[in-house]
């Protein structure tokens, strides 16, 4: 879907759900009039225009511009562009006593060519993104909004860089977990151990691990993403059944197999994944947006027995941004079990205070309001 635009309205200087008055009723007004109504941005009482007091546009009313004087809390925003009648705006809205503070003049440079919704990258020249891919984004948020779990707290387990995860701290005194992609960094694993579980690590990538507590069990063998697989690649199903643990239940798993997690979610059954209280798993090639309805639906997968508790954003990887919100390749992400547990809502600002940044030379990656509904909701997608 490609939309013919020529001005923005200023929506960064607007907050949304405010009353505004357009000062100009020229093209400009119009554009800003045509882009509030299609997303339902702010109110618009009325606008101001002295050549076209009295008539309407979108059914809106025009009146003289001094009929602002009879409205206390509007905003006034200026939509003409001459910096000349700007300046004898300004000096009017003076003259009739209206705060600066509720005066907005910021006209954005026009733009004279056909564009879509607009990504900005960090490192990356610009480029316009589908509505397709623009509503893939809002559901993947949409999937990945966090609750609290009732009564519990979270805890960190391994050390304070990549590798590091925030659970709910709440452990067996025997359990068992699984791990899949260990690389050369245990520290999950041995704080897993010191609270009482055998920890099943698996990496068909390395040789074998060294002084890790005996309730560190290695295997060289890796997590199979596609039915047909080589001998170093095992469901998971299989290594229940291999280790006798078919049958159990109130178990853990982390999986970081750098972007296998996707083919594994689409084979693993849901039955499968109800097994384990607490999933901490690795979300890699994010920024991929033409895979993003297939990794969506692996999400959902998830989403039917488990809750997401805590989402991070780990700072080695790409990082987009839309309209200033960060929207990350790489993202840990800790579920709790539905019938494990129960949830509340909770508003949340990314990372948590117990996480640390992956990168510890790099600067950590902000989420702030993360469970707002309206978090990647771009602005400056209208229909003119």
């Amino acid at each position: 879907m490609q939309i013919a635009v020529a001005h923005y309205f200023p929506f960064r200087d607007v907050k949304c759900g405010s009353s505004v008055i357009l000062y100009g009723m020229g093209v400009i007004g119009r554009q800003y009039l045509s882009q509030l109504l299609a997303t339902k941005y702010c109110n618009v009482p009325f606008t101001v225009d002295q050549r076209r007091c009295g008539e309407t546009f979108m059914g809106i009313p025009i009146f003289n511009p001094e009929e602002i004087t009879n409205d206390e809390s509007s905003l006034i925003v200026v939509s003409v562009e001459s910096t000349f009648i700007q300046s004898e705006i300004l000096n009017q809205l003076q003259l009739w006593d209206i705060p600066e503070k509720r005066i907005v003049c910021n006209v954005e440079p026009y733009v004279p060519q056909v564009v879509s919704w607009v990504l900005q990258r960090a490192d990356v020249k610009c480029e316009e993104l589908a509505l397709k891919e623009y509503l893939a984004i809002q559901r993947f948020h949409s999937c990945l909004k966090t609750k609290n779990v009732v009564g519990k707290s979270l805890v960190r387990l391994g050390n304070n860089r990549d590798g590091g995860y925030l659970m709910v701290d709440d452990f067996d005194v025997e359990g068992i977990a699984y791990s899949f992609g260990i690389g050369t960094n245990v520290t999950w694993e041995e704080d897993i151990a010191d609270h009482g579980y055998d920890v099943y690590m698996y990496d068909h990538t390395i040789g074998g691990i060294c002084g890790v507590s005996e309730k560190c069990h290695f295997f060289r063998i890796g997590l199979a993403d596609t039915v047909i697989h080589g001998d170093d690649l095992t469901e998971l199903d299989e290594l229940l059944s291999c280790n006798g643990h078919k049958e159990s239940s109130r178990m853990i798993l982390k999986i970081d197999i750098e972007g296998a997690e996707w083919g594994f979610l689409k084979m693993v059954s849901h039955q499968c994944l109800e097994k384990f209280d607490q999933i901490v798993l690795e979300l890699h090639g994010l920024c991929q947006l033409s895979t993003l309805d297939e990794k969506i639906q692996c999400l959902e997968k998830i989403n039917k027995g488990h809750q997401v508790i805590h989402v991070h954003p780990n700072n080695n990887g790409k990082v987009i941004y839309l309209e200033g919100k960060a929207y990350c390749d790489l993202l840990e992400v800790t579920y709790a079990n539905r019938n494990r547990y129960e949830f509340q809502e909770t508003r949340t600002r990314l990372p948590h205070e117990l996480d640390y940044p992956c990168l510890p030379n790099v600067e950590e990656v902000m989420l702030d309001d993360w469970n707002n509904p309206d978090y990647y909701l771009w602005r400056n997608y209208h229909e003119l």
